[in-house]
């Protein structure tokens, strides 16, 4: 008899102790679930989101382009809480450059992404790329731009 008493003191003990724990542990994961779920909902990365992502020039007539070089503007706005840092632009061509800002781009401030392409150093049609790096959580974006380049105007 002692011994089934004694049975059913450690049976006891355990399940209430095993159920303590488990309380804890939800309570804990209860906690953390809602830290995680507000670091979800609000992310500490900016998004990097331009007015358009690409550009056709349509028809250029090199020989009529000031330096041989033509440009358009890609804008952004930083709508997040945390600055906006264009780290590097990667150009696909020796064709293309582009200037970007060097300093960070707070919130509600607007930030310019230039691409030249020089069109002496091409001919036809065209389409080039950059690679646009950032500290956002889209951290590369891709701009083109697009159109066809004429040398020479032709007299008949």
């Amino acid at each position: 008899m002692i011994n089934c008493s004694l049975k059913a003191i450690i049976i006891s003990l355990l399940i209430f102790f095993c159920g303590c724990n488990s309380n804890r542990k939800e309570m804990m994961a209860g906690s953390d679930s809602q830290a995680i779920l507000s670091n979800d909902s609000v992310s500490d990365k900016p998004y990097l989101q331009f007015d358009r992502v690409s550009y056709n020039f349509g028809e250029v007539i090199a020989s009529e382009q000031e330096d041989g070089l033509i440009s358009i503007d890609f804008t952004f706005v930083n709508s997040s809480d945390s600055p906006i840092d264009i780290t590097k632009a990667i150009v696909s061509c020796g064709c293309v450059s582009v200037r970007f800002p060097q300093v960070s781009i707070h919130k509600g401030e607007k930030g310019v992404i230039t691409v030249f392409l020089n069109t002496k150093l091409v001919s036809g049609s065209f389409r080039k790329s950059v690679y646009v790096e950032s500290n956002a959580e889209n951290d590369v974006e891709i701009l083109h731009i697009s159109g066809t380049i004429q040398n020479d105007k032709k007299n008949t």
